[in-house]
């Protein structure tokens, strides 16, 4: 039988009670530290009004022994192991910025994990429990609901937070064009010299097909995920906000980063489009006469050791700087002069079927959306709407780059850019 003082100690937070009845084989086992803990002095001058109050003293803590899930379950602050915050946001280049992070040497969660609120808190952890004698940053997602928001709340060391910005309209037209990568996983990833280069690349699904569809990309759900810069800011309180302009990412992202204070070594890295188009068909491989040649992105060759950049023996020109032909280097060296022909010959038919396909993908502009949104003045209000708590922050903080959003202007008058 739990103690009986406990229900008492529910009227404390709403949240401790839902703790209970989750983990009552925890609850009984710490029930005496929990009591002391929630009953401190310590507890009530800095816990007893923020949302989610942890259920142990953070600092008696041995994070080591404890899953992801229960931290968040426990509303435990995350362990102070970092250096600065990166907030994550869709088409704004967030993949490029872990790339080049991770170049200069900086430890980060994975991208992939903060879609999935499991995989998200497991990252963090991982991220923050390793131990490095390098700086870390926290990848932080975007959602400022349920657990994501909870995990907000946790992160309450004072760093500096970055963030890439981007015009409103711009970021709606990158996520127009999005490629459906779950419905469109290739089935060609493994090749050999028989196989015919245009039979291998097949039209990659979209997640949307017409202006019109901007009324489901403007749906709570995506608006959780595309933009709220300006609530998460207010959660997390960093020492210091630093926001960079895309466009500046994107044309001089090398000597951005150096500017930053951070070391980047990989300057071909810095000066690629990261989230090409092609990155649909890669990474694959290539079977040629028992050997391998790796077909990758540069993100994909950026960071292993194990293979050597052969495009130039292969490729009579570099059509796809961003394009990497790899192989190991023992096996470069056994190639023979007929293998190697059937391979250059190979390729020369792999970058016109490449070239053919890039040409059919989604091209929705800018202009297009406003142009559209003028026309229906329902959901330019909703947008609108959506986006005036960070167009107001940027327009207060950040003003020189806010200044710049010619689409999002465009919005707030009757002319098209």
């Amino acid at each position: 039988m739990m103690d009986q003082d406990l229900a008492s100690l529910f009227s404390i937070h709403p949240t401790f009670e839902e703790i209970f009845k989750k983990h009552p084989s925890f609850v009984e086992e710490n029930l005496s530290t929990i009591k002391n803990w929630l009953s401190s002095e310590e507890f009530k001058k800095k816990y007893r009004f923020h949302p989610y109050p942890p259920l142990l003293p953070p600092q008696s803590v041995d994070y080591t022994k404890f899953s992801g899930e229960l931290v968040l379950d426990l509303n435990l602050p995350l362990p102070q192991n970092y250096d600065f915050i990166l907030l994550f946001a869709s088409s704004v280049g967030c993949d490029a910025m872990q790339l080049y992070l991770r170049d200069c040497g900086i430890c980060i969660n994975p991208l992939e994990s903060i879609m999935h609120i499991k995989d998200y808190i497991d990252g963090l952890m991982e991220l923050l429990l390793t131990p490095s004698s390098a700086p870390k940053c926290l990848f932080v997602s975007t959602r400022c609901d349920g657990d994501f928001g909870k995990i907000l709340h946790l992160i309450d060391k004072k760093v500096p937070c970055f963030f890439v910005v981007r015009d409103f309209v711009s970021i709606l037209k990158s996520s127009l064009n999005h490629i459906d990568t779950v419905a469109s996983k290739a089935s060609y990833r493994t090749r050999n010299l028989n196989l015919d280069t245009q039979a291998y690349f097949e039209q990659p699904k979209f997640l949307f097909h017409h202006i019109t569809d901007l009324e489901e990309l403007l749906d709570e759900s995506n608006v959780k995920f595309l933009f709220q810069i300006a609530s998460r800011l207010e959660i997390l309180k960093p020492n210091k906000t630093i926001a960079i302009d895309f466009k500046m990412l994107q044309t001089r992202a090398y000597e951005l980063f150096y500017e930053l204070g951070f070391m980047p070594t990989n300057k071909a890295l810095f000066a690629s489009k990261i989230n090409s188009y092609h990155l649909h068909f890669l990474p694959a491989v290539l079977h040629a006469n028992g050997i391998e040649i790796h077909i990758l992105h540069i993100k994909h060759f950026a960071f292993q050791t194990e293979l050597i950049d052969v495009s130039a023996e292969f490729l009579d020109e570099i059509v796809f700087k961003e394009l990497i032909l790899a192989m190991r280097k023992e096996d470069f060296k056994n190639l023979d002069k007929a293998i190697c022909k059937k391979i250059k010959k190979y390729f020369k038919q792999y970058i016109k079927g490449l070239q053919a396909k890039i040409s059919q993908h989604n091209n929705f502009t800018e202009k297009d959306i406003v142009q559209f949104l003028h026309h229906a003045p329902k959901l330019k209000e909703r947008f609108l709407e959506i986006m005036a708590k960070d167009a107001l922050y940027l327009q207060q903080n950040h003003n020189e780059i806010f200044s710049q959003f010619i689409y999002y202007q465009a919005l707030n008058s009757s002319k098209t850019p």
